[in-house]
């Protein structure tokens, strides 16, 4: 995604110049609907331009611009099913708005989509719907996906310290992926690159189809999977997750 992140949505070192002898508006670059918070012995303030006129900021290191606009933030996350080289593709929408722009840059969150990402990858109710994924009833999946996570939004929404955030829009589908390198087990569907030495020696089994193939659904459609047996597709891939 190359889009700006949010809710910070820059970050700039100050200098002597710039710290001293100049305003809130002047140290900072200006955006629409977004403040200015700046770093002061190593914690994250919101300076009010009367205290930058007094030398508030004259110990400034660097300042950050947090949009406090309400956005509609989308982010996406695949998950293994039993299906060799096939995942199930969630695609969501989260309602975002900052709320404690220090607290959001003290709490260390910069871009909050990976934050939104591993709170539906890393359910475990979540992963385990995908697992149990059949893809010649998938509009049963989806279903049951979709039914959960707006229920687990209700009762534990997304956590981000100096944020409010809560499910909007959710869409299930099928991704076929092929590794670059069959054997080894990566988590680069979810952007992390990371391996580890148990999995490197294994082998899910194919590796001679390239590239990636799309197939999607929206939930109460059944529609997404290649159809076949397990047997047709071949044996279940070792699943990237920790159980």
């Amino acid at each position: 995604m190359n889009e700006v992140p949010y809710p910070v949505i820059s970050l700039t070192p100050l200098d002597l110049h710039q710290r001293r002898g100049r305003g809130v508006q002047g140290a900072a670059p200006p955006y629409p609907g977004a403040i200015p918070v700046f770093q002061i012995n190593n914690q994250f303030v919101v300076v009010s331009a009367a205290e930058a006129m007094n030398g508030r900021i004259a110990d400034a290191t660097s300042v950050a611009m947090v949009s406090l606009e309400r956005r509609r933030i989308a982010t996406a996350v695949m998950l293994p099913s039993r299906w060799l080289h096939t995942y199930v593709n969630i695609e969501a929408e989260f309602e975002c708005q900052v709320v404690d722009a220090s607290l959001v840059l003290n709490y260390g969150c910069h871009d909050v989509r990976p934050l939104l990402q591993r709170y539906l990858a890393d359910d475990p109710r979540i992963r385990m719907f995908a697992a149990k994924a059949d893809l010649l009833d998938f509009a049963s999946t989806q279903m049951w996906i979709m039914a959960y996570a707006f229920s687990l939004n209700r009762i534990k929404p997304p956590f981000v310290a100096g944020m409010v955030c809560g499910l909007a829009n959710i869409n299930i589908g099928v991704k076929h992926w092929t590794p670059a390198d069959p054997a080894l087990v990566l988590d680069e569907p979810n952007g992390a690159n990371g391996s580890n030495s148990t999995n490197a020696n294994r082998s899910n089994g194919s590796g001679d189809s390239k590239g990636n193939s799309d197939s999607k659904g929206s939930a109460g459609q059944n529609g997404g999977g290649g159809r076949g047996t397990r047997e047709e597709n071949g044996p279940a891939p070792q699943d990237y997750w920790e159980w």
